[in-house]
């Protein structure tokens, strides 16, 4: 590219602008890769290549970003996003002094609830989906895994007895229902 915008050139050389005004001709240089000098449009070229450019460059930037996430273990977990919700929530409810501050953020408060619900039932959805959750049978055929494995070191029936009642009442209580024996 010439660096000098204005250059006069001879009325035979092939660089020349291809404006044509009142007095003939252009008689300047034209941009390199254009037909027009700076003043007649040459640089707008340059401009859309530079700005075609960024756009390619901006493009491969934020499609690399997306390849990284694609390639975390955590991809399809929604988990970071609802703990992020919930601090930002947690937040704005600290920035409240008194009630009238509730009162002031209580639109964008419902906002954020909303948000952090959806995150919430969408990260359930798809963790139900993919077969990341345990449910009460599979939970319990789990505990029956771990009962005949500590079955084949243990050769105690009270004790397996016992050991396997604990992991029952384990189950159970994480469900905030307690079994009595």
């Amino acid at each position: 590219m010439a660096e000098s915008k204005f250059t006069v050139v001879e009325p035979d050389d092939p660089t020349r602008c291809q404006a044509v005004h009142g007095k003939g001709q252009c008689r300047y240089q034209a941009v390199d890769g254009a037909k027009y000098c700076p003043m007649h449009g040459g640089n707008r070229g340059q401009a859309a290549v530079k700005a075609q450019m960024l756009r390619q460059y901006q493009l491969a930037k934020w499609q690399t970003t997306v390849d990284a996430f694609a390639d975390e273990d955590q991809v399809k977990s929604l988990r970071g996003e609802i703990g992020i919700a919930r601090m930002l929530l947690e937040t704005v409810i600290q920035k409240c002094k008194d009630s009238n501050d509730l009162l002031l953020y209580s639109g964008k408060i419902g906002q954020m609830l909303a948000q952090v619900e959806r995150l919430v039932v969408s990260c359930h959805r798809l963790e139900s989906n993919l077969g990341l959750m345990l449910d009460k049978p599979k939970v319990i055929a789990l505990a029956a895994q771990i009962v005949e494995i500590i079955g084949q070191h243990v050769k105690d029936d009270d004790a397996i007895s016992a050991i396997s009642n604990e992991i029952i009442n384990a189950i159970v209580s994480t469900q905030g229902k307690v079994k009595d024996d």
